[in-house]
């Protein structure tokens, strides 16, 4: 029986569900090329929106569900325990478990990932630890750009797709499981203002920004500033800025044909010396040689680049 086959003979009841047994309602096709190494994680996956009303009970089957709410809500019934699925929520779902999804009064647009069993379950085994499914995503998430990554990729290199995925996918999970680890500790969770201060240099790779303007933003002191922002992203705040200018010149540099000097002056550093210099102390190679030297692997990791990342 395959996995498809086993789905259908776990389904209980439905809202629709065409005479074809065309399932992609809830469960789009994702092909993939599994006789490479590694095979994929991924059963099915895909982006979705679905008019209510709707609804889909199993009596388990299994694998493993990672759903990430874009817009709309829902409800999963779990062991007759009803949770709120709302936007910028993940759900994390062992699936052997008996469930029902229901959506009643919006229309729901989420992304969803069936797994493999593999070695998600010693992730479920975590994160579940206080019987918990539902992880509320923040603005400083990695989970909204991995899914993103994995339903709509952009490298091109298919032997190296499903090293991509395995690596997207276990960077969600270890957020996750991190998070649900840190709850007993109040202290381990991140100041709103230190989030906002993310966010805030975020938004800045193609300016010039100041500690002092940033704590005044902020109205915060700018020591306490760096002390904190230290403490939960492990570098000072206008580093962590020069480390996510690097990074983006790093896609400019394999995605489009700017010079180095152009690079510079699109992410506000107009001394292109002091750019070079910077570059060297992040990657230990100037920009030119960092471009003619990286493996394909690099190059596909920071490829293709997409223009309104700046130019809006």
């Amino acid at each position: 029986m395959n996995y498809y086959e086993s789905f259908l003979k776990s389904l209980l009841s439905y809202s629709k569900l065409p005479n074809s047994l065309d399932i992609s309602f809830i469960m789009p096709n994702y092909s993939k090329n599994n006789a490479s190494t590694p095979p994929s994680l991924i059963y099915a996956g895909g982006e979705l929106t679905i008019s209510f009303p709707f609804f889909c009970e199993s009596s388990g089957f299994s694998s493993y569900i990672l759903l990430y709410t874009i817009k709309g809500s829902s409800t999963i019934t779990i062991e007759k325990t009803v949770y709120q699925l709302q936007e910028n929520n993940l759900l994390f779902l062992d699936c052997n478990l008996p469930f029902k999804i229901s959506s009643y009064n919006s229309n729901w647009k989420f992304q969803i990932l069936y797994l493999k069993e593999d070695f998600i379950n010693q992730y479920f085994s975590i994160f579940n630890d206080n019987n918990n499914f539902i992880y509320d995503v923040k603005p400083y998430s990695c989970v909204s750009s991995c899914f993103r990554n994995i339903i709509n990729p952009q490298h091109t290199n298919t032997s190296l797709s499903n090293l991509y995925e395995t690596k997207w996918i276990i960077d969600i999970l270890t957020e996750i499981c991190i998070h649900e680890k840190n709850l007993d500790n109040p202290e381990d969770y991140i100041p709103e203002y230190i989030r906002k201060s993310k966010d805030i240099l975020d938004n800045k790779l193609t300016q010039t920004f100041s500690l002092d303007e940033l704590a005044d933003e902020l109205q915060v002191n700018k020591y306490r500033l760096c002390r904190e922002f230290s403490k939960y992203y492990n570098m000072p705040p206008l580093r962590y800025l020069n480390h996510k200018k690097i990074e983006k010149s790093k896609e400019l540099l394999f995605g489009t044909n700017l010079t180095i000097t152009e690079i510079s002056t699109r992410l506000g550093i107009e001394n292109v010396n002091h750019f070079i210099q910077l570059f060297k102390k992040e990657t230990g190679a100037t920009p030119l040689a960092y471009k003619q030297e990286a493996p394909s692997s690099i190059r596909e990791l920071h490829s293709p680049y997409k223009p309104d990342d700046l130019d809006q």
